[in-house]
């Protein structure tokens, strides 16, 4: 099964493309809804409660058109779950663990391990090889996508909350660090941000 961070980064982005075919008033209750989930201020009781009130005035028809066009979370995570019960992607077990062992039981910078991981692949007998280039293929096009959806909400930040967005980009394309590394100096950033900038930065996930 594939990691619940990457199916609610595919549902936040699957959210969004299908809102883009809401009407007019329907896409501004929908961003109402979605500003409440990203206030960090307020707990999920409340968070229910609020998204409650605001489809209470909304028109049948609206909620009806919400209900219609968005995807529902328990189903999307159930399809995408279903579709990825095959981890190792048709490539012997074994050799699956030991790529993945190579960025999770080493401290070395990021650039180390995607090289030791590319001379690993290379070792391997040419049908091996090419399972695992089309699974990293598969890889990069939902790291696309996830960027281009990232992009999208950067655009709407506000310019404190990009300048403390650039600096994780900075840290992210940083490959002189380890993984280890990258994931402190994002957490340090995030807690030294303002509560405002946290909030906002909370539909990128790094706040969890």
């Amino acid at each position: 099964m594939i990691k619940e961070d990457k199916i609610r980064v595919d549902y936040q982005k699957k959210l969004l493309e299908e809102s883009e075919k809401l009407s007019e008033p329907a896409k501004e209750v929908f961003r109402k809804i979605e500003t409440v989930k990203a206030n960090m201020d307020i707990t999920k009781k409340e968070e229910k409660k609020i998204i409650s009130r605001i489809l209470s005035k909304a028109s049948p028809a609206i909620k009806q058109e919400l209900k219609r066009i968005l995807p529902k979370k328990d189903d999307f995570y159930r399809q995408q779950i279903n579709k990825t019960n095959d981890k190792t992607y048709g490539i012997d077990p074994d050799l699956v663990q030991k790529y993945l062992d190579i960025k999770r039981k080493s401290n070395k910078t990021k650039l180390e391990i995607k090289n030791e991981q590319a001379k690993f692949i290379e070792e391997q007998d040419e049908e091996t090889q090419k399972k695992f280039r089309d699974h990293l293929q598969e890889v990069d096009a939902r790291n696309e996508a996830k960027q281009k959806t990232e992009l999208e909400l950067y655009e709407k930040l506000s310019p404190q909350a990009k300048e403390v967005y650039d600096k994780i980009l900075a840290v992210r394309g940083n490959d002189e660090l380890s993984y280890k590394e990258e994931k402190k100096e994002i957490k340090d950033i995030i807690n030294q941000a303002p509560k405002n900038v946290k909030n906002e930065l909370k539909v990128f996930k790094y706040t969890k």
